[in-house]
């Protein structure tokens, strides 16, 4: 592997374009589609006006056809279809004859949607996670469509012809783009045919080596970076310089101007320093755990997060007869099965390409001394991430290969806190449920009574699959080495430690709205209190749901028959923890239903049509779908549970949402600096967006040939700009929390830590002092700061006349909870 990052750019920029020509063709390429994108407007304006001009009887035919295609699908067609045609070195004749093919496949692609609308899209739906080449894709549609009844027309030659010969006339009209070379004999041209002009192929090589030296592929840095001063951090690779942006794109052209500002004025300081700290963590590779990584994938050892080698094996093909004698259902169930088994193998491929470059990374990294650093950005609401690939912040068997490169000794408590981490990593059943649900004392319990087998395991993980069984798998084994080799050392306090142990946060967007709304009922839910073991609100929420279904159960009603199913069933904590998570984040009734179908109602279904259930556990005569009314009365009721459970989080969510909505009658968008300085922007524009692509074209290419033709209407998209607020401003607090962590914890002495958002991580032998680094500038952020108080005044410093619009600071009302609880608060990271 080439350890440079222009040069990993180049190399993974041309197999992806030797994918795309193989499956598309050229001129679905980054260097052919910067030629369309520019172009496009005016071949559409060209499409346009020829359609109008033509009145030749010959073309008749031919334009009633176009005429029910969009003149930019036209366009796009002579474009793209035609740049192939001039890779391909194809003369006139047979440019003529590809282009008019190809404009037909448009015509009957259209006439296929109006004609059978439903049918149609799910036909592209479908052979898009069955196939990945055009070809294959297209004959695909054509068989599904004729079993619809719909069967594709064809041109002869010579009308497929007439209609390349149109199209060619259109790219000859953006004479600086396309120019015909004509027969001349003596200059060897023996038929004639169509090129790109001179100005055409430098403004594509041109894009591209722009996009190249713009988009290296960030790797980890053999010495340590440089601290940040500015909005960009240069960064060096075999002797060339890159810039890393302090903030990545999402709303960076909105916030550039507050970004700016900020820095001007010093306000940005404290964030900056947080994000040199977090960038100049010396890092080491654990080779054991790669050693282990490798080991298991050569075995096809099944771990969760890390690829196999062998696909999933498909089904036979069903005989006709078979297929015929299913009912929909049982169809429906069965495309379902295949077409996820058939996207898993597909996703495969990449999952092991990217297997294959963390190693090789991993393995370079051990052969250039071991020591290496991870910079950080942040993302437009504060949050911290790693701007090179291979970092803390994946997966596990990344995550797993991670050491600080400077030890400390475990000291009094640190084999403790080890064993904790390990146990956490586990989550393996203790005396009081699962790991990470239970007390310290049960985690430390559960390690020690399993020690024996821990240590022999730790002498030799392939001996001993017990660890393909924890939460983390990776993460786990590496615990456990560190605790046996602590152990044989013959005295653990003296022990040097390089594992990053980490402590969570307990449902992040709840412990923020309630430390902001002080709301002592939410606090508790979520162990920002001083309790003796760690709370679950979504057990809690899950006991509140069942206590509702039980009444609705006993009442004569339309959903009394579902009310009594869902009991049967049973109401668990995973029935609605997606529920749960995602209501701090804006999850209404109506998304709560949707991820009660995907997640429960959907698979049984599917279940009952392989014939691996009986019957839908909450099926009900008369649905539309078995589980729709059961999704409904289960989301509803678990929206009302959570708003009455966490009463006033959900009054400062409406209060977010009320900002958002004044500020957008206005057309402005929502901004609020965190108390470290860094300036959020919420902007969402109105937008009028024109989208073109080719039939059958692969949603992953289909970024690189499609054409945008995008206007921004005045205005902001309220309901986006509403639903998005609250998300986005919790987001920034525990960024900013995550942001004091480290500059607290630095100025303690420990500047290594590893983060991940709400995890925070540190040596074992100073768990003890990190712990209170978290709490403490916890209790800091919101003691020190009315961040809903905060907010409104910089709205109301935005808003020109309508005050009236905004809420008032009352609007949410302050609970009882006291901020000091949380320095005592043992589980609330953990």
């Amino acid at each position: 592997m080439n350890f440079d990052s222009f040069q990993l750019a180049q190399d993974k920029f041309l197999k992806q374009e030797d994918r795309v020509i193989r499956d598309y063709g050229f001129g679905a390429t980054k260097d052919a589609m910067s030629i369309i994108q520019a172009h496009i407007n005016r071949a559409t304006e060209i499409v346009s006006l020829k359609i109008q001009e033509t009145s030749r009887s010959s073309m008749k035919e031919i334009c009633n056809g176009i005429s029910i295609l969009p003149p930019e699908r036209v366009a796009l067609v002579a474009l793209q279809v035609g740049i192939d045609c001039i890779a391909g070195i194809e003369d006139l004749n047979r440019t003529m004859h590809i282009l008019g093919h190809a404009l037909k496949v448009e015509i009957e692609a259209q006439r296929l949607a109006d004609t059978l609308p439903k049918a149609g899209a799910q036909i592209d739906q479908r052979i898009r996670k069955r196939a990945s080449s055009l070809k294959a894709r297209r004959t695909g549609a054509k068989v599904l469509a004729g079993r619809k009844g719909f069967e594709f027309q064809a041109w002869d030659d010579e009308t497929s012809s007439r209609a390349g010969m149109w199209l060619v006339e259109v790219l000859l009209q953006l004479d600086d783009v396309f120019v015909m070379v004509p027969y001349d004999e003596d200059m060897g041209v023996l038929s004639p045919y169509l090129t790109l002009t001179d100005e055409a192929l430098a403004y594509s090589q041109e894009f591209v080596r722009t996009l190249l030296e713009a988009h290296p592929i960030p790797l980890p840095q053999l010495t340590m970076p440089p601290a940040w001063t500015g909005l960009e951090l240069p960064l060096e690779t075999n002797g060339r310089t890159y810039k890393v942006p302090m903030v990545r794109k999402a709303f960076r052209g909105s916030q550039a101007p507050y970004l700016k500002q900020a820095l001007k004025d010093g306000r940005l300081q404290p964030v900056m320093d947080a994000l040199t700290r977090a960038s100049q963590v010396a890092w080491s590779i654990n080779a054991p755990i790669v050693d282990l990584v490798k080991w298991a994938y050569a075995n096809n050892v099944e771990v969760e997060g890390l690829p196999s080698q062998n696909n999933v094996p498909l089904p036979d093909r069903l005989a006709d007869d078979v297929w015929a004698a299913m009912n929909e259902d049982q169809q429906r169930a069965y495309r379902r099965e295949l077409g996820g088994k058939i996207a898993k193998n597909r996703a495969l491929i990449g999952e092991r390409e990217v297997l294959k470059a963390d190693l090789a990374i991993a393995d370079i990294l051990l052969e250039r001394g071991n020591t290496f650093y991870t910079p950080m950005n942040l993302d437009y609401r504060g949050r911290m991430y790693g701007s090179c690939y291979y970092n803390f912040q994946r997966q596990d068997y990344v995550r797993g290969t991670f050491l600080f490169k400077e030890g400390k000794p475990l000291g009094p408590d640190g084999l403790y806190w080890l064993k904790v981490h390990a146990a956490n990593c586990g989550d393996f059943p203790t005396a009081n449920g699962k790991a990470s649900k239970a007390p310290f004392a049960d985690r430390v319990a559960w390690v020690d009574e399993n020690l024996p087998r821990l240590l022999e395991m730790a002498k030799d993980p392939t001996q001993d699959l017990w660890w393909t069984e924890a939460d983390a798998p990776f993460l786990f084994v590496a615990a456990v080495m560190d605790i046996a080799a602590a152990i044989n050392s013959g005295n653990p306090e003296t022990y040097v430690s390089h594992i990053p142990v980490s402590f969570d946060g307990s449902c992040s967007g709840l412990q923020h709205f309630a430390a902001m709304t002080r709301c002592d009922v939410t606090a508790d839910l979520v162990s920002l209190t001083q309790r003796p073991m760690p709370a679950d609100v979504y057990q809690t929420v899950a006991d509140a749901v069942k206590v509702k279904i039980d009444g609705i159960a006993e009442v004569e009603g339309e959903f009394q028959a579902v009310a009594r199913k869902a009991l049967e069933y049973g109401i668990t904590r995973s029935l609605v923890k997606r529920n749960v998570m995602t209501w701090a984040y804006s999850s209404q009734k109506f998304g709560m239903t949707q991820q009660l179908v995907e997640d429960t109602m959907l698979p049984l279904k599917h279940k009952v049509a392989l014939g691996k259930l009986a019957a839908h556990p909450f099926a009900i005569p008369g649905e539309k779908f078995d589980g729709q009314l059961a999704a409904k009365l289960l989301g509803g009721v678990t929206y009302d549970t959570i708003e009455e459970v966490v009463q006033r989080p959900a009054e400062a969510m409406e209060f977010l949402r009320k900002i958002a909505r004044a500020l957008a009658h206005e057309g402005k968008p929502v901004v609020w600096h965190t108390p470290l300085g860094f300036p959020v922007v919420l902007h969402y524009p109105n937008l009028k967006t024109n989208r073109v692509h080719l039939w059958m074209m692969d949603r992953g290419v289909r970024v690189q040939v499609r054409c945008a033709n995008v206007e921004e209407a005045p205005g902001i998209d309220k309901n986006r700009a509403a639903n998005a607020v609250a998300p986005g401003f919790v987001h920034s607090y525990d960024a900013c929390h995550l942001q004091m962590v480290i500059n607290e914890a630095y100025s303690r002495g420990i500047p290594d830590v590893a983060l991940v958002h709400d995890s925070f991580g540190c040596h074992a032998g100073v768990a003890s002092e990190f712990r209170s680094c978290i709490t403490d500038t916890f209790h800091r952020l919101y003691s020190e700061n009315d961040v809903l108080a905060d907010i409104l005044q910089e709205s109301c410093a935005q808003i020109s006349s309508n005050y009236h619009r905004l809420p008032l600071r009352t609007d949410v009302t302050t609970g009882t909870y006291d901020l000091n609880d949380i320095k005592g608060a043992l589980y609330a990271f953990a």
